[in-house]
């Protein structure tokens, strides 16, 4: 009982804790890199407007997507006996990036659409990118952690064929696998798209833009955090589950 309680714990408060506490400090760095690093009053004032609205933007339209998921799988589920429960997440997940990627090009063009060379669709995008990354990353991951995944059906079957060698190395070529797409592939190659985007932001705007940019992708990459967490939510369910079986 005490593995079951510590471990349901741990799960529960790490992930929420963590998410909240970068969600935070992300916010903070952005509004003091505009203050430092853009001349212009008027154009800082736009951005940490369009920097709180974002966020406003997308915690709604995490919720938006939360409950139309809720429909879809009840309508869907409901009455099914079984079910992959890594659907509804997988739904859930893309729903809010669209859901949020489109309320970001919408209130960009409404609040900034007036900073020059057309910054409202490339700050837009950098964000887009980060927003990207929270769907595509857990998409990644499941080809490696799924059940139905190629790769831990192999560290099955070393497991029970082969010595504990095989095992091991079998594990570390997935986990070497995981870490070139979800780390070289997919965040490499965003944060590469973004970077291609600050380039073209005008000098005389903003200081080294690449750096704001970046700080962007991270903040679009957060943004969605209660459906973050409500994915990582399934971790800590179905943790207490096996436990609970067990004893």
């Amino acid at each position: 009982i005490a593995d079951c309680t510590g471990d349901n714990a741990g799960d529960s408060v790490g992930p929420t804790a963590d998410g909240f506490e970068t969600y935070g400090v992300t916010g903070v760095a952005l509004i003091s890199f505009i203050l430092l690093a853009v001349p212009s009053a008027t154009d800082q004032v736009k951005l940490l407007v369009w920097i709180f609205a974002m966020r406003l933007v997308m915690v709604i339209a995490s919720g938006l997507a939360y409950i139309i998921n809720d429909i879809i799988a009840k309508a869907r589920y409901s009455q099914l006996r079984k079910m992959n429960f890594e659907t509804p997440l997988k739904t859930l997940v893309w729903l809010a990036s669209f859901i949020s990627i489109a309320s970001t090009y919408i209130a960009s063009y409404v609040l900034i659409s007036d900073l020059p060379m057309g910054l409202w669709w490339k700050l837009a995008s950098v964000i887009t990118c980060g927003t990207l990354a929270g769907a595509i990353i857990p998409e990644v991951t499941t080809f490696f952690t799924s059940v139905h995944s190629t790769h831990v059906k192999e560290v099955v079957t070393s497991s029970r064929e082969g010595g504990a060698s095989l095992n091991v190395l079998s594990g570390l070529t997935a986990g070497n696998f995981s870490a070139f797409w979800i780390g070289g592939v997919v965040i490499v190659g965003l944060m590469a798209a973004a970077y291609g985007i600050s380039i073209e932001f005008p000098s005389s705007f903003m200081f080294e833009p690449a750096v704001f940019a970046f700080g962007l992708v991270a903040f679009g990459f957060l943004g969605m955090g209660p459906v973050t967490i409500a994915v990582d939510s399934y971790g800590p369910v179905t943790d207490n589950a096996q436990s609970v079986y067990e004893l």
